[in-house]
């Protein structure tokens, strides 16, 4: 099953990142997760774990946006003196994000299921952070456009979290050496990753 996800703007935090806030180029495999969870209206994180999933992103363009960050560090009012800092944020923009689940799964066909009848959900659907609102999810039986894919590289040149279980994740997490690879057309199942 291939879930294709429209998300207009986006930012995947890194989190080592600080002062210059950088993206991820795609959607991390716990983001995606979490997604599929909110879209679904399931509320117990640990319900489809260990789930396997395969991710491919369109290119996007990415912008850098200045923002105000505020901070508590002495005792003058928030946003005023040292409590407030100028920050550097990249953004990406028109990313297109399919989702590969195996068939026969029981989150497969949770999420056929929301598809054909949608559920009440807790507030915006979104792919992370609140702000990185979806404009539209649909099932589809192939990718129709040029992609890339995350694939498990012991010298990858990112690092990402693969534990959605919040007692376990610190950081990264359970965490794997990533990079991305050109997905020609045609070619299917997607490479996955276990989420744990």
């Amino acid at each position: 099953m291939f879930i294709k996800v429209c998300v207009p703007n986006a930012w995947y935090r890194i989190p080592d990142q600080r002062a210059f806030r950088k993206t991820y180029p795609f959607a991390p495999p716990t983001t995606v997760y979490g997604f599929l969870l909110s879209y679904i209206g399931e509320t117990d994180v640990k319900r489809y774990l260990p789930c396997k999933i395969g991710i491919a992103f369109t290119h996007s363009y990415k912008s850098t946006i200045l923002r105000t960050q505020h901070k508590y560090k002495d005792n003058s009012p928030m946003g005023t003196g040292k409590n407030r800092r100028p920050m550097l944020q990249e953004l990406l923009g028109r990313q297109h994000i399919y989702i590969y689940l195996e068939d026969e799964t029981a989150l497969a066909k949770a999420v056929a299921e929301a598809y054909a009848v949608p559920k009440e959900r807790f507030g915006v659907l979104s792919m992370g952070e609140s702000f990185n609102m979806v404009d539209s999810v649909d099932i589809v039986s192939e990718i129709d456009e040029d992609c890339k894919v995350i694939i498990s590289d012991l010298h990858g040149e990112y690092i990402v979290g693969l534990s959605a279980d919040a007692d376990r994740a610190t950081g990264y997490g359970n965490g794997m050496c990533v990079t991305t690879a050109i997905w020609e057309k045609g070619n299917d199942p997607l490479p996955v990753m276990e989420v744990s």
